[in-house]
């Protein structure tokens, strides 16, 4: 009984510092996540340019989410659900800029595949369609717009000295990396050789061939926390 007691009382006594514990490692994964790190950076003076970049970035997440949704329904592959999730967070870092700098949504009110960029909207018509043809075309799809937004975030990264886009475009540059590597393994595995479409040879086989990048990045694209070292796959 005294044994049943004292059990009951460690027990009681470890709960509380079992959930501080956890709270702990709750704020320290918010804060070092890009969610955690935007209210944190300066304000920047946006010109046209910069605007118009912003925008497009916020459509093209969303082109990728979309598309991977509808492959999912399609195949049924998990790559394009857990991918689609991570567009969505993608979505959602843009959108706290459009907001931070208060500029209108062009994804406002649309639903999966619809876009105000006419020119997205024929895009992703056409990617989603050619993803249906079978599984290895619908990967190759998926390379392929990993391939896009990294060659987009590229060119607005460097017409834009803004610490906090610059520091938003890095992270979704090594997002979008990460999601080339998973699109080229799953390719590899079936043994289909991609032949990249906006990227280099070069430039493809860098970023395929290096390592996953993990934790946040600064402007200049060097691990602020949950990282190690240099990134892998500079863009």
């Amino acid at each position: 009984m005294k044994r049943a007691l004292f059990i009951i009382t460690a027990i009681c006594l470890l709960l509380p510092l079992a959930a501080d514990a956890q709270q702990n490692r709750d704020r320290n994964r918010h804060q070092c996540s890009l969610a955690g790190s935007l209210p944190d950076l300066p304000d920047g003076d946006l010109d046209e340019q910069e605007i118009d970049d912003l925008v497009l970035m916020r459509e093209e997440e969303k082109l990728a989410r979309d598309v991977y949704l509808s492959l999912h329904d399609e195949w049924e592959l998990k790559i394009f659900r857990q991918i689609a999730k991570a567009e969505k967070t993608h979505m959602r870092a843009v959108l706290y800029y459009l907001r931070k700098y208060d500029l209108d949504d062009p994804a406002a009110g649309n639903g999966v595949g619809i876009f105000t960029n006419p020119d997205l909207q024929v895009l992703y018509n056409d990617l989603v369609l050619m993803g249906m043809l079978s599984i290895g075309d619908a990967l190759q799809v998926g390379a392929a717009v990993e391939e896009l937004d990294i060659h987009d975030l590229k060119i607005a990264l460097d017409r834009t000295d803004n610490i906090d886009l610059r520091t938003l475009y890095q992270n979704l540059l090594k997002g979008s990396r990460n999601h080339l590597r998973a699109f080229h393994k799953h390719l590899t595995r079936l043994g289909i050789v991609y032949q990249p479409d906006y990227l280099t040879q070069e430039e493809y086989d860098e970023i395929v061939y290096s390592a996953k990048e993990k934790g946040v990045v600064d402007a200049d694209g060097e691990y602020l926390c949950g990282g190690k070292g240099k990134r892998s796959g500079a863009g």
